[in-house]
């Protein structure tokens, strides 16, 4: 074998290798509040949510991702990083890492189990029928969840908007309380020309227009 086709057989099998570990990766999906709800409207989704710290979350992980390939075809697998993702893990009602969650069919339900590929597996095919789903209005995929989501999420939000504005684009703190302040100062503004416009007033040729009295006969 010379040193052309040597090196050809090396560059097929790391290119080989490659997509074979981006493959494995890709079966898990990091969830994140922008693909939430895109992503468990696709089909039947069990979601873990850790923090990297974790170190339960840590021994869970292979089991998570031996788990992706016994139930591909047959049920998502998702994860969320609950300290970034902050309203997202809000409306899941998290107490602790790992927090796992079933959502299928529109409800949700919460696994307290064993966590072994196993006993994963089985709830997550037909294990969650022998337990009551989430109440509506603590489910994350509800309208209620959305709407808590949305409210919880707004702080982290604007702490991220903050951060962005001042480390990333260099405004001072100064320049960023200002911009607070006059942003719903403008916004008004154009509410009021927006009415402004659409609201029918009497014409000033005829001001009395609409209230004559009709003429005698």
């Amino acid at each position: 074998m010379n040193l052309k086709t040597l090196l050809i057989f090396v560059f097929a099998a790391s290119c080989e290798t490659a997509i074979t570990i981006k493959e494995k990766r890709s079966r898990v999906v990091q969830l994140t509040d922008n693909n939430f709800d895109d992503e468990v409207a696709r089909g039947p989704y069990f979601v873990k949510v850790y923090a990297e710290w974790c170190s339960h979350c840590k021994t869970l992980a292979p089991a998570w991702e031996e788990l992706a390939l016994e139930l591909e075809n047959e049920v998502f697998l998702g994860k969320i990083d609950g300290p970034k993702e902050r309203g997202l893990q809000a409306r899941l009602g998290t107490q602790g890492y790992p927090s796992l969650f079933l959502f299928r069919d529109g409800s949700a339900w919460e696994y307290t189990g064993q966590r072994s590929m196993q006993a994963l597996a089985r709830f997550a095919r037909t294990g969650y029928t022998e337990q009551d789903a989430m109440p509506f209005y603590k489910a994350p995929n509800s309208v209620m969840g959305r709407a808590i989501g949305v409210v919880t999420g707004a702080p982290a939000m604007l702490e991220d908007l903050y951060s962005h504005l001042h480390n990333d684009l260099g405004y001072s703190n100064l320049s960023i309380l200002s911009g607070a302040l006059a942003l719903p100062v403008f916004l008004g503004l154009i509410l009021i020309c927006i009415l402004d416009n659409f609201i029918i007033r009497p014409s000033p040729l005829y001001p009395h227009q609409g209230h004559e009295r009709p003429h005698a006969a």
